[in-house]
């Protein structure tokens, strides 16, 4: 509801949430007024059980993208991945393309939030795509995939038995397109134009659904942050059991967060536009199906501000 966020620094939304768009809105102008978001988005459904993942069809996706970042349908696989895994009734004790370690040349290691890592595990991820959102924003890539890595639909089998078949002169294709890797998780800073700008917000009340010219819009920010990963199943509880680092990864990147900086003032006006150029072009066409998908729960975790 309004004002509900009024005393919170960071707002962690994790999962693959379609949220009302009354609700989305808040989000929005919490960001305005300078709040922190860290967005674990899974654009592949991972099952609880059985190996067949779904594509997640919900409006955080389409949310997150109007500020640049595009969390696409796919998962990552990557040959340089080094352990096994393990979760429900599945198991694999040989490693699991899945599951990709991200080593050191893949680590941002002079960003504050993975600065000392010498690897990160994760656990289906999917890649991140990277747009222009105008001026006063610099972008950082803080984890990728190794060049030995591809990608597949989200709508994907996921059986620990593969085959895990990469593409056919995958290196040929990589030096052709100039790739080094997918983008795994970014992180953003600067000040943002609101992604409600110009636009009304839908409220629904009972079956009725109107649509609403909101009061006191903020349609800049200032300077604030966000991060975006590529999935949230890396966080959770089963997964940090067998990979601890992915705990500290997370609480590093609140931290971060919730750290106050001023920084606009470093970013100069044209820095956005370089670095916000596509790095990359889709070397595997992503079947998009119309599915009738539900919803999917959002996990909300929020840091108090200190001192108030």
């Amino acid at each position: 509801s309004e004002g509900a966020l009024d005393d919170l620094d960071v707002v962690v939304v994790a999962g693959g949430p379609d949220i009302p768009d009354a609700e989305l809105y808040e989000l929005d102008q919490f960001l305005m007024r300078g709040g922190r978001l860290a967005f674990l988005l899974d654009a592949a459904t991972i099952p609880r059980d059985g190996t067949q993942a779904l594509v997640s069809h919900s409006n955080i996706f389409g949310y997150v993208s109007t500020y640049g970042i595009v969390v696409n349908p796919d998962l990552v696989l990557d040959l340089a991945c080094a352990d096994g895994a393990a979760w429900g009734d599945m198991e694999s004790p040989a490693p699991y393309p899945y599951w990709p370690v991200v080593l050191t040349p893949g680590i941002l290691d002079t960003h504050p939030v993975v600065s000392g890592l010498t690897s990160v595990p994760l656990a289906w991820t999917s890649s991140i795509s990277m747009r222009g959102v105008g001026s006063g924003t610099r972008s950082s890539v803080l984890l990728s995939s190794s060049p030995d890595s591809w990608t597949v639909s989200a709508l994907a089998d996921l059986s620990p038995d593969g085959p895990f078949e990469p593409p056919t002169q995958l290196d040929d294709i990589n030096r052709i397109a100039g790739l080094d890797g997918f983008p795994l998780a970014v992180a953003v800073e600067g000040t943002f134009r609101s992604a409600f700008a110009g636009q009304q917000v839908i409220v629904q009340s009972g079956r009725a659904v109107k649509f609403v010219d909101p009061e006191g819009m903020l349609e800049e920010s200032v300077p604030t942050r966000m991060i975006v990963f590529g999935g949230s199943t890396m966080f959770t509880d089963d997964v940090v059991d067998q990979r601890p680092g992915s705990a500290d990864l997370l609480s590093d990147a609140i931290s971060w967060l919730a750290s106050e900086v001023d920084v606009a003032a470093e970013i100069p006006a044209s820095e956005s536009a370089r670095e916000w150029t596509p790095r990359r072009t889709a070397l595997v066409a992503l079947v998009l199906l119309c599915l009738a998908a539900g919803l999917t729960g959002m996990f909300v975790r929020a840091s108090r501000r200190r001192g108030h």
